[in-house]
């Protein structure tokens, strides 16, 4: 394991300078578990960490082959470790998920999302949208159904509507 771990390379995301990969483990079996249910490749081998100082990246060792985990941001569309993305559930006590977005994107997306919120309070089109706008209040949560999806078809079909054309709406929740 430890030559077909040693043999990877991996990048710093910012500079391209190649990283080096300061120690590796078995992940527990919590956290394992987390990764197993929310990436495919995950599901067969033994996921393993590795540190490389500012990322922590996931690897899938199986069949004496390791085979670093890369997922996409949603929102940037980079290439990043699945560490990097945003950790969430719906419930206090409830399945935790890992989203497809990373923290800085999420942050960018909520502040862009506040500031189209505040421009329709200070700038309303009309009195009906404004209506609208005040009635909703503050957006305090982000609701994006394909970077946080819910954990099972049945929450899904809970969460689902038709709108009159018949077409499948997604409710914020």
């Amino acid at each position: 394991m430890e030559e077909a771990i040693k043999a990877l390379e991996f990048e710093d995301e910012n500079t391209g300078e190649p990283l080096k990969i300061i120690s590796f483990k078995k992940l527990d079996e919590e956290r394992a578990k987390l990764f197993r249910s929310s990436f495919e490749e995950c599901k067969n081998g033994d996921i393993i960490s590795l540190d490389c100082g500012s990322v922590e990246h996931i690897v899938v060792y199986d069949a004496g082959k390791a085979k670093p985990v890369v997922v996409e941001c949603g929102i940037t569309l980079a290439e990043l470790s699945p560490t990097q993305l945003v950790e969430y559930c719906f419930e206090e006590k409830g399945p935790w998920m890992v989203s497809r977005c990373s923290l800085p994107a999420l942050e960018a997306y909520r502040k862009m999302k506040f500031s189209q919120w505040k421009k329709a309070v200070t700038q309303p089109d009309c009195m009906a949208s404004f209506r609208r706008v005040l009635k909703m209040g503050l957006v305090t949560s982000i609701f994006d159904h394909l970077a946080f999806p819910e954990p099972s078809e049945e929450e899904k079909k809970k969460w689902q509507g038709k709108n009159e054309a018949g077409k499948i709406i997604h409710i914020p929740h």
